[in-house]
């Protein structure tokens, strides 16, 4: 940013700033996302800064979003309905019967 005369928006920031401006420090949030973000561990470092703690899909639920987004029929194949959307919705009631009360996807 000290280099740059625009500013830069930090989606990482935001996303978890507004989660703990919104729901509390003490909110159960589960990340829905591909294993590649969760292992580089972005989500988990932008929410500990600020206190939160994530929840992630067992390795099941994880194989299905990654279906969601990757696979044949999935987002980055151009679907938004059918079988990716029931594969999220999937691993977000996993997320949800664990105790997250606020998700990130």
């Amino acid at each position: 940013q000290e280099h740059l005369q625009v500013p830069i928006i930090n989606m990482l920031e935001e996303t978890v700033g507004h989660i703990g401006r919104t729901c509390g420090l003490d909110a159960k949030v589960g990340l829905l996302a591909t294993s590649g973000t969760v292992q580089s561990r972005v989500y988990h470092d932008a929410a500990e800064r600020l206190g939160l703690a994530l929840m992630l899909p067992d390795p099941a639920h994880q194989a299905l979003v990654m279906n969601a987004i990757y696979g044949p029929a999935g987002v980055k194949a151009g679907y938004t309905l059918g079988v990716c959307r029931e594969q999220l919705l999937q691993a977000a009631v996993h997320l949800v019967q664990q105790g997250a009360r606020v998700l990130i996807l």
